[in-house]
């Protein structure tokens, strides 16, 4: 990940992890949501450096179907960083991917809910 887009994910105003309906506390996507109405998607099974594509929430958000899809729930800040530590050994998540992925939502200060 380039230095600018680090800078641009730390403007994250929401987080929403996708997890197992089984699996309480672990997840193995996190889609970033940032103040300009775009989303960026890390699979957190990807190897460093992660590629960042830039996704619209306009007009159909995340594309997400509630009735085929896995669950997609919003967390603070808090949160996130225990789901995402329980998460390090998780299916075929990166261990590298998830600790950057920690160490970036640690140091994310405009999320609205930063419980």
């Amino acid at each position: 990940m380039k230095a600018n887009e680090r800078i641009r994910l730390l403007t994250a105003t929401k987080l929403y992890l996708t997890e197992e309906k089984t699996q309480d506390d672990k997840c193995y996507e996190i889609r970033v949501q940032l103040p300009t109405e775009e989303y960026v998607l890390i699979d957190l099974s990807d190897k460093l450096p992660l590629s960042i594509i830039y996704k619209s929430l306009k007009h159909n958000g995340f594309g997400y179907n509630p009735d085929k899809d896995p669950p997609i729930t919003s967390y603070g800040k808090t949160k996130v960083v225990k789901i995402l530590e329980n998460s390090k050994d998780y299916r075929y998540n990166d261990q590298k991917t998830v600790e950057y992925m920690i160490d970036l939502v640690k140091n994310m200060e405009n999320l609205l809910d930063n419980r």
